[in-house]
């Protein structure tokens, strides 16, 4: 993660990471890819008998985008990673 990200668990093996700053969609992609590589590469290096993978589901906030909301749509796109496969993720863009 970057400095001033921030980490939480929401609960069971759900968790959101809040980046502020962020330039736009290719910016907070890039940061999923890195997420989802950083895992991948912990696989590897570790053997792990139980690999580890997110799906993860990006949101851009907008000025009138609640918080409540935002966990919405990251959820809606988080969903559609999962579909992909594991260890991906979608950017919501306002279609599911």
């Amino acid at each position: 993660m970057r400095p001033g990200d921030t980490v939480a668990r929401l609960g069971g093996d759900e968790f959101v990471v809040v980046c502020e700053d962020v330039a736009g969609a290719p910016e907070a992609v890039a940061i999923a890819a890195r997420i989802t590589g950083s895992l991948a590469d912990l696989n590897r290096a570790e053997s792990l008998d139980w690999p580890i993978s997110a799906s993860i589901g990006v949101a851009l906030s907008d000025p009138e985008c609640t918080r409540e909301e935002l966990v919405r749509r990251a959820d809606s796109a988080m969903y559609r990673a999962k579909a992909a496969g594991p260890g991906g993720y979608a950017l919501y863009d306002g279609t599911f």
